[in-house]
């Protein structure tokens, strides 16, 4: 049987993350900007999606839940984002 890797890009607001200090950018800056440039207000659900998102290591539980092996999870950004890695 062939081994899939499913990997996952997310940054967080978790409190030893950078981007818990910079909550007030993310929030009202970079909404702003994006729909300035695109004329657009999709960037508005941003602040939202990195919110509900659950800190790192409930979602890698969420992951070995659903049948992913092999679970790893890799700060990147000083704890801004994290890499998310599970083998199927």
């Amino acid at each position: 049987s062939s081994r899939r890797r499913h990997t996952r890009f997310k940054c967080d607001w978790s409190s030893d993350g950078v981007l818990f200090r910079s909550r007030w950018y993310v929030h009202h800056i970079v909404p702003w900007l994006g729909e300035l440039l695109s004329s657009s207000k999709e960037y508005r659900y941003l602040q939202t999606s990195i919110a509900a998102f659950p800190p790192p290591e409930q979602f890698a539980s969420l992951m070995r839940d659903a049948g992913l092996r092999e679970v790893s999870v890799r700060p990147l950004g000083l704890g801004a984002c994290h890499l998310y890695i599970g083998e199927v």
